[in-house]
């Protein structure tokens, strides 16, 4: 959200379950063929470059494969340190975890063939600590804002947007691994997004606006520069980068423009206007995911409609101030689109948009066992006396086969019948159609345990089986016969 973490550009970790999937799957070829099936030795030797990479905690680097036969299988030493992709054909891009010392990590690249190649990463501590700051100048009472003045230039409590036209200053802090500030490094700023400048005005010298500037840390370990909206601005999202030099390692603050007419009427508005979220698969939409709105000008306070309940939850149906936002949060449901209406005290209105679509993976699938089932049950059969018969009835088996949210059954064909007593208990047919009866006899001779009494029941096993799955049934008997 503007003006916090930057987790849209971090990765969800890979669990080593799915590392050991990675290394099991390639020994068995990963379905590009066994080693022996794919041809000669290739003529140029598997490698990966940088070949000791030096990285930073948080900051995405990208390494590249070559040689070899592709695709590669990729795993990691310590997951939770530096994740890798399952494989990749060519290039693949890492993010380093947290860590608060040094810490080498090795990366293995299996090519088709079965060549083995393991690379240190040596995982360095980040030394941008906090997000990214905005601090906007109180130049226009009229211009909402909801900046707190402090002693800081790089504190938690600087504002989440700015009105076109107006200054203010961004800034990052650099810390050490003991925790105290890193002075006179050089920190480049960029404006990666949106109508915002970078500008300087030294003493006796014009302003100079531009996208990009460099600025050493204090002795805070503060690196600030002066930024302005551009004054024809509309409204909109700005990305600023602020980028380690010595490190490399950098950190995105996400700001808001709003837009301001000096003089004229403050329009009702929001941002963004639209937001679009996928789901995990192109079976499902996204549930749980959460997508943030704010609003500006009109006449503040703001009443938030949502014509969707059965898809969208609304954290907030009222906005008390010119800047405030509310939260939606998706509930597993597809709606394109989905319209919110924002009314002002005075009456007028705007709209933001969300739509909860399909996403572009194809889903995974999941095939289990579908139950057998005897009709009677186990617990309503007779006790078979000698010679005596029933009939049992099973149905059921096969598999049932779940992708995304939706199921596939594959019933059973046939049932196999046996039993661990052939010579107290007789089973037909052998083989049986789902639906179709089963007979079971005791037979006229046989003891089912010698040292019980000759008139106790006892039980013995009737297997039914769809060669997925065998159900076991317990038929009482007899336990002497004659």
């Amino acid at each position: 959200m503007p003006g916090h973490r930057l987790t849209a550009w971090l990765r969800p970790l890979l669990t080593l379950a799915a590392m050991a999937g990675v290394l099991s799957l390639a020994a068995c070829g990963g379905g590009n063929g066994s080693p022996s099936s794919i041809g000669s030795t290739p003529s140029v030797a598997l490698a990966v470059l940088p070949a000791a990479p030096t990285v930073y905690s948080g900051t995405p680097v990208t390494l590249t494969v070559s040689g070899g036969q592709g695709p590669f299988a990729l795993f990691s030493s310590d997951q939770s340190v530096l994740a890798v992709p399952l494989s990749t054909d060519g290039s693949f891009v890492i993010t380093p975890g947290v860590v608060s010392t040094d810490t080498t990590v090795q990366v293995t690249v299996r090519d088709a063939r079965g060549s083995l190649l393991t690379i240190p990463v040596l995982v360095k501590p980040g030394t941008l600590v906090n997000t990214m700051t905005l601090k906007a100048d109180d130049f226009a009472p009229v211009c909402p804002n909801d900046r707190i003045l402090s002693s800081s230039p790089t504190d938690n409590v600087g504002s989440t947007w700015i009105c076109s036209g107006q200054t203010g200053t961004v800034g990052v802090r650099l810390q050490n691994v003991v925790g105290g500030g890193l002075a006179g490094r050089p920190i480049k700023f960029d404006v990666i997004q949106g109508d915002f400048q970078i500008f300087t005005n030294a003493a006796g010298q014009p302003e100079t606006f531009g996208l990009t500037y460099t600025v050493p840390s204090d002795q805070n370990g503060n690196a600030v520069v002066r930024v302005r909206a551009n004054p024809d601005a509309h409204q909109q999202l700005v990305i600023v980068q602020a980028t380690d030099v010595t490190s490399g390692n950098f950190v995105r603050g996400i700001f808001v423009i709003y837009q301001f007419v000096p003089g004229g009427t403050n329009q009702l508005q929001a941002s963004p206007d639209t937001v679009t979220i996928t789901g995990p698969d192109t079976l499902t939409c996204s549930a749980n995911v959460a997508a943030s709105f704010f609003i500006f000008g009109g006449q503040p306070p703001y009443t938030v409609t949502n014509p969707f309940p059965q898809a969208l939850t609304l954290q907030q149906t009222l906005v008390q101030n010119s800047g405030g936002g509310f939260t939606v949060v998706t509930k597993g449901v597809c709606v394109t689109p989905a319209t919110l209406t924002i009314r002002d005290a005075a009456g007028h209105t705007t709209t933001v948009t969300l739509n909860n679509n399909v996403g572009t993976t194809p889903p995974a699938s999941n095939t289990l066992p579908a139950a057998i089932v005897v009709t009677p049950s186990a617990a309503n059969l007779p006790v078979l006396g000698c010679g005596a018969s029933t009939n049992i009835v099973p149905v059921g088996g096969g598999t049932i086969t779940t992708t995304g949210n939706q199921q596939t059954t594959t019933p059973a064909t046939s049932f196999t019948t046996g039993t661990d007593r052939p010579d107290i208990l007789s089973v037909l047919p052998t083989t049986v159609a789902p639906g179709s009866p089963i007979t079971l006899n005791r037979l006229a001779t046989g003891t089912v345990n010698a040292g019980d009494p000759t008139g106790q029941t006892e039980t013995v096993s009737l297997f039914i089986s769809d060669t997925r799955q065998t159900q076991v049934v317990s038929v009482k008997v007899i336990n002497t016969c004659p």
